[in-house]
């Protein structure tokens, strides 16, 4: 099972199917209206990303609200990625953010994996100054597999501290190479109080 929305310019789909070749169940019901207020949510970000007068806390109460209508849908892809889907470059995206996770890794001397760029933090405390830090010089770095021990969780208490000492470097397709080194500047220039060295050390790679 896997997300398209996690990887490619689309407010939802996902993709399933059998190793063992085994049949697989059909979409139920109607498309999600989640995906339209992610499209939307998309649309207004980038315009923000322009430059353009768009309150960021709009756009996110768009992809949050899309975000909680999509879960639990069974129903088919929306129209928008159905028609979009055939038209990217799924895999030329895929390079470009492999291309960009390693000149990251170049840049701040770590080792990158084939997904994005992960950086595992010395403890909580850390990870979540890295993450006020690079907000504060225009980077919005996601938290991913996040492990709510009062919720729903893995149960494995090893995978729940290393979730909560990660985050993931924002240098996927969209990224330039002059986005690449302002990332990696901005990491470089990290540095915990009464701390002389880099406060992260490389994810293993996926």
């Amino acid at each position: 099972m896997a997300s398209l929305r996690k990887t490619l310019p689309l407010p939802d789909g996902g993709l399933l199917w059998s190793p063992r070749g085994l049949d697989l169940p059909r979409p139920v019901g109607a498309e999600s209206p989640g995906a339209h207020l992610k499209l939307a949510g998309m649309l207004l970000k980038s315009a923000w990303l322009d430059g353009r007068p768009v309150a960021k806390d709009d756009f996110r109460a768009l992809q949050q609200r899309g975000e909680h209508t999509l879960l639990g849908n069974a129903g088919p892809a929306s129209a928008f990625t159905a028609a979009v889907l055939p038209l990217l470059d799924a895999a030329g995206l895929r390079q470009r953010g492999i291309d960009n996770a390693r000149a990251l890794a170049a840049e701040v001397a770590v080792t990158a994996g084939p997904f994005r760029a992960q950086l595992v933090c010395i403890d909580q405390n850390r990870r979540d100054g890295l993450l006020r830090h690079l907000a504060a010089h225009g980077i919005y770095a996601p938290v991913h597999w996040r492990q709510d021990r009062g919720g729903v969780w893995s149960g494995d208490e090893e995978a729940a501290d290393l979730a909560a000492r990660m985050l993931t470097v924002p240098v996927d397709h969209r990224c330039s190479a002059a986005d690449v080194s302002r990332i990696g500047k901005a990491l470089l220039a990290f540095r915990w109080p009464a701390e002389t060295g880099p406060a992260t050390r490389p994810a293993p790679a996926a």
